[in-house]
């Protein structure tokens, strides 16, 4: 169970590391807003404070789905976040873009959430289409 758990982390790091990996600039791409990118970054948050990890699964793009699992997404953000308790606010967000030769454009929002007994800071990238292609909380 426990090396499930480091896998399902390590494949969602693997994920992060692929979409950002190879980025120049902060630009967000063309079509995209910071706006909007806040928003569907605080979708995917809201369905992680739900418990819905197959809501998130959903919405995320073929590669990430690809990778990780709804039940390994759950394992490795709980394992992660599961003591933390109620969510709070979020307290610090930054929203910018990068892209890859390979993958392309996308856009990224790091927020910090803060819980009763913890914070954790969540990174997260859209494509243009604003499917979910990476995400990272530490």
């Amino acid at each position: 169970m426990r090396a499930k758990r480091w896998i399902a982390v390590l494949l969602m790091a693997v994920i992060c590391v692929m979409s950002l990996s190879g980025c120049t600039g902060t630009k967000i791409p063309e079509g995209m807003t910071k706006e909007d990118i806040e928003k569907a970054a605080k979708e995917v948050l809201d369905l992680v404070h739900e418990k819905d990890y197959q809501a998130i699964w959903d919405r995320s793009d073929t590669t990430f789905q690809a990778a990780v699992s709804a039940e390994a997404l759950k394992e490795a953000v709980e394992g992660q976040i599961g003591s933390y308790g109620a969510f709070v606010e979020y307290t610090q967000q930054a929203i910018g873009g990068s892209h890859n030769a390979k993958a392309g454009d996308f856009g990224v929002a790091v927020i910090t959430a803060k819980y009763e007994n913890g914070k954790a800071v969540y990174t997260l990238s859209f494509d243009v289409d604003y499917k979910l292609a990476g995400f990272y909380v530490k």
